[in-house]
């Protein structure tokens, strides 16, 4: 049976002497696992960070190989802190996605990702706070969602500051500001990322996943 689907590339390697192994987010399939015969001399099929048109056929019991693939597009490579910032992205998907489950928003999350990490040139603020909306989609559907609101359901207002405490939001004197909760709830594409934020967001992060997926972020941290 012959599939296909829009997909970026998260991560490769080599299988045998000429193939590749390919780990692809897919908009209708998920993440998907595939053979690429003959693909280590097929690199320039697979740009990273760029949408590719692909078709694949599965095997009787796993796994599957590429039949076609192409870039839909050409895309500027992405350079210098932009880059790392996608290559943590690709970590974060392909260390915690379970094989074939869809999960379009994610998709369509990382797509926006993309475009803002171009845009963002060198500014590290805009590519943080890029990231920092990726988090947010990927933590809620994940199922670690987060409240839109205080403890007594009132809404979160933008010039008050808050605190997580027992599974919600308290409102403090220190804290997180709601104007940033408020941006990140409704995925503005500009908004500042407070190290308050950044260090709640990977907290949150790893009750969602292995440690060993956000040693990346870790690292963009550091030097950011």
């Amino acid at each position: 049976m012959l599939l296909q689907d829009r997909a970026y590339l998260l991560f490769a390697r080599a299988q045998g002497e000429t193939s590749l192994w390919l780990s692809l987010l897919t908009e209708r399939h998920g993440r998907v696992q595939l053979t690429f015969k003959g693909g280590q001399k097929k690199s320039a099929l697979l740009p990273p960070f760029t949408e590719l048109a692909i078709a694949w056929r599965m095997g009787k019991q796993s796994g599957g190989w590429v039949s076609q693939c192409e870039a839909v597009s050409y895309q500027t490579p992405l350079q210098g802190m932009a880059n790392w910032s996608g290559l943590y992205a690709n970590e974060l998907l392909h260390r915690s996605l379970l094989v074939e489950q869809p999960i379009a928003p994610l998709f369509h999350a990382y797509e926006q990702l993309m475009g803002l990490l171009r845009l963002a040139g060198n500014d590290r603020a805009q590519m943080a706070w890029a990231l920092r909306r990726f988090e947010w989609v990927f933590i809620s559907e994940m199922g670690f969602g987060l409240p839109q609101q205080t403890h007594e359901f009132h809404p979160l207002q933008a010039e008050a500051h808050y605190q997580w405490q027992a599974e919600g939001w308290q409102q403090s004197e220190m804290g997180i500001q709601g104007a940033e909760l408020l941006a990140l709830i409704t995925q503005a594409p500009q908004g500042k990322a407070s190290r308050a934020l950044r260090e709640f967001l990977q907290w949150r992060l790893l009750q969602a996943m292995p440690s060993q997926a956000l040693s990346m972020r870790q690292w963009w941290e550091q030097l950011g």
